[in-house]
Formats: C-alpha cells, structure tokens, sequence
C-alpha cells in the first residue's frame, strides 16, 4: 500500500511538470485579450482569406468607374502588297509595295444603361464589403473569444482537478496511517484508493483537453502561448442589461453587418434586373478618329491619306433571339432570391439578439446561484473535516464534499465564462465594434495575476 501512495505523489509530481510544460507557470506578463485578437487580425488565415475577398470585392468600383470614362484604342498595320494588274487582255509587268494604316480612336459613352448601372452596382458593392469586413472581424473575434475562455476553462479544471488530487492523496495517506494503526479498516483505505485513481484518471484527461485548446489558439494566432491574462474573480461582477429587448432589437436592424449585407445583395440583384432590361435599349457614344494610310489605295498605291472624324455612334438592338428576355427573368429570380435571404436575415438576427440578452438575463442568475453553491460547498468541506475529528463523519464523506467542490468550481468558471461570451456576443450583433467588445471583457481580465495552479520550472 505505502508503494500506491509514493505511485500516486510521483504521478502528481510528473503532472505538475506536465502542467509547467503547457504554460501554466507563472510570468510577470500574459497575454490578454485585446492583444490575442489583434494578433489574430495579422495571423489567422480564415481572417486573412476574408480580407482578400473583400480587397477583392471593392475593386468593382474602379472598374465600374472606368467603364464611364474616356476609351482610347490604337490600332496598326503593315503589308507588303504584290500587285498583279490585267487591263483589256493586257497584263501588265507586277508591282510591289509596302501598305500601312494606324488608327487612333477615342470613345466616351454618352448612354449606356448597363453601365450606369453597373457603377450604382459597385457603389452597393462596396457597402456589402464594409459589412463584410465588419462580419469577418466579428466571427474572428467570437472565435479567438472562445479558443481564450476554452483555454482559461481548461486550466481552471486542471487547477481544480489538482487540487483534489492533491487533498485525495492525503486523505489516502491518513486511510493508510489509521490502518497500520489499527484504527481503520482496509474498506476505507481502498475505497479512497479507488478515489484517487479515478482523479488520476480525469487529471490525465482534463491536462489533454488543456493541450487542445492551447493549440487551438495557437494555430490561429501563429505562434506559441505561454500564458494568458486571467479573469480577476476576485472583482469581476455580473450585471444585468443595461436596457430592455427590444431596445437591442431595434440597434440590431440599424448596426447589424449581417443585415448590412443582406440588404446590398438586395440592391446588387436589383441593379442586375436594370442591366439585363438595358438589353433593350439603344446605346450612344461619341466617338473621334484619326487614321493615317500609306499605299493603301490600289488606284494610286503611291498615296497617303490622314483621315479624322469626330461623330456621334448609335446602336439600337433589334433582335437577339429571346436572349435579353431570359437574363431578365433570371435576374428577376437572384432578385426574390436576396428578398428572401434578407427577410431570413431579418428573423435570423432577431433570434440571435433574443438568445443572448437570455443568456445574460439568466447567465446572471447561474453565476450567482452557482458562487451561492461554491460557497456552501467550502463550507461543507470545513465541516465534514470538523466532523471526522468528532468520529461522526467518515472519510468517504470528505472525499465527496471535495468532490462537490470541485464541481461546484468548475461549473462556475464555466458559468462565468459563458455569460461574458453572451455578452461580446449582444454586443457586437448590435453594431458594437469589435475593439470595444473586446475591451470590456479585458477590463475583467489581469495580466499580472497568478495562475490556479503556480509550479516553478
């Protein structure tokens, strides 16, 4: 038995250097959250990719702009002619020569439907891609959010799990005294034997769950993390929110990025019904010319000719064999098709906002049910040692009320956790910017505070 004891202090030890390794040793220094997301703006791919698509987007505008302006071409050529004349019967002796013609034109659209609407097109283009930016820096924002708290949770459970580790070998350790004493039974020492390799067991697992979710974070911010800012429980207090539902739902079909975006695929898709109707319609330009020929003409193949013109261009379509009507009723179709993605938008959005002002409205409540809990477990705890140094209480009782104290630690930092995600969440679906999202969560986080569980390399 004295050999499980030192088994089970050597697999402590080698946790404790485990936990080292992952990071959770102290530093003066740590990693908050304002500093994890701004990294992950220069870092995370997923966000990167975002930002390309959006570069990508905005470039319509220039190219709808320069599709109004000034067109100029030039155009040349050069041929070498071998003239071969019969004249009344009469050949004549070949002629060769060289033949060149450049041609300078300039055109400037005077009306073209299409293309005015393609440049009303890009201005609701460039709007979508604001919203589109504010989305991407949103979903990287509720993403590296939650890789943070999962990362805090984890090292939060392996602090708790250690610590029952650490009070269950103990306990072990007075089973096993009492019973060499012949005070106790070796009922009591098994059992909290039995207790003590199930702790071993979730110290194992919660440790690997802790490694993911450091990497997790890792990954998206590129680079190792060694330590992260803390949630100061110690002043951190939940508060209901500052205003009713409906207040929130109003701001949210105002600010709201997704909705933003809904509404310029919209205004897309209808500017697309007016391209596709221009089909029908005639176009003008103006248009000047200059042309420059050399031998070009076979009765004097000698001459040369500087030619300009300057006139106006019409083209009326006529027939295009049912073409134009087609993209119409096509582009009629992506049209209900955004009007129905807008209104699912609409609903969708109403939905989220609902959600989280719940989860706030009833995270408040579990925080403060769930610290109600804590408290009364510690003090479980003190009584249940009080009472087994009164004989009326066993050590299996102790074992349980650490067990529920662990419990009871681990489902409120979930619970705390969860209601400041609720929160950034609120915040940002009601056209809060990230920045400031971010920034009132760091405000509860302390760079220098010390980690649950403190071991020196």
């Amino acid at each position: 038995m004295a050999h499980r004891v030192r088994c089970a202090s050597y697999l402590a030890r080698c946790t404790a250097l485990a936990l080292c390794g992952m990071g959770l040793h102290w530093h003066a220094s740590a990693l908050d959250l304002t500093q994890t997301w701004s990294q992950a703006r220069q870092q995370d791919a997923t966000y990167r990719a975002a930002m390309y698509s959006v570069q990508a987007t905005r470039e319509a505008m220039p190219q709808a702009v320069a599709q109004l302006l000034p067109n100029m071409s030039f155009s040349g050529s050069n041929n070498k002619i071998n003239l071969n004349k019969t004249e009344n019967g009469v050949t004549q002796a070949p002629f060769a020569y060289n033949s060149a013609n450049s041609t300078l034109t300039i055109r400037q659209t005077l009306f073209r439907k299409n293309q005015f609407a393609q440049f009303e097109q890009a201005q609701a283009q460039w709007v979508g891609s604001v919203a589109d930016e504010s989305r991407a820096e949103i979903e990287l924002l509720t993403r590296i959010t939650g890789y943070y708290f999962e990362a805090l949770y984890s090292e939060d459970v392996v602090a708790s799990t250690e610590k029952l580790l650490e009070a269950t070998q103990g306990q072990l350790k007075a089973a096993q005294r009492f019973f060499d004493k012949g005070q106790g039974t070796r009922t009591d020492v098994d059992e909290v034997q039995a207790r003590l390799d199930q702790v071993i067991a979730q110290s194992l697992q919660v440790k690997q769950q802790l490694l993911y979710n450091k990497h997790q974070l890792e990954t998206a911010l590129n680079t190792p993390v060694d330590h992260l800012a803390r949630l100061d429980a110690a002043q951190f207090t939940v508060q209901a929110p500052a205003f009713d539902l409906q207040h929130f739902m109003n701001l949210a079909e105002v600010d709201n990025p997704d909705l933003a975006l809904a509404k310029a695929k919209v205004e897309v898709a209808r500017l697309e019904v007016v391209k596709a109707e221009s089909g029908h319609l005639p176009t003008v330009d103006w248009v000047a010319q200059k042309s420059l020929s050399k031998s070009e003409n076979l009765i004097n193949p000698l001459a040369t000719y500087l030619t300009y013109q300057t006139g106006i261009q019409v083209n009326v379509p006529l027939f295009s064999g049912g073409y134009t009507q087609s993209t119409v009723r096509q582009s009629q179709a992506y049209l209900d098709r955004e009007r129905e993605n807008l209104e699912q938008a609409r609903r969708t959005l109403a939905l989220q906002v609902r959600k989280e002002y719940q989860n706030i409205t009833e995270g408040l409540l579990k925080v403060r049910a769930l610290e109600q809990a804590l408290r009364s477990a510690q003090q479980l705890v003190v009584s249940s040692q009080k009472s087994i140094q009164a004989g009326v209480r066993t050590q299996t009782d102790l074992l349980n009320a650490l067990q529920r104290e662990a419990e009871a630690k681990r489902d409120l930092s979930q619970a705390r956790y969860q209601f400041l995600m609720a929160q950034q969440k609120l915040a940002v679906l009601t056209g809060a910017t990230p920045l400031n999202a971010t920034e009132e969560i760091n405000r509860w986080l302390v760079s220098d505070a010390k980690p649950p569980v403190a071991q020196s390399n």
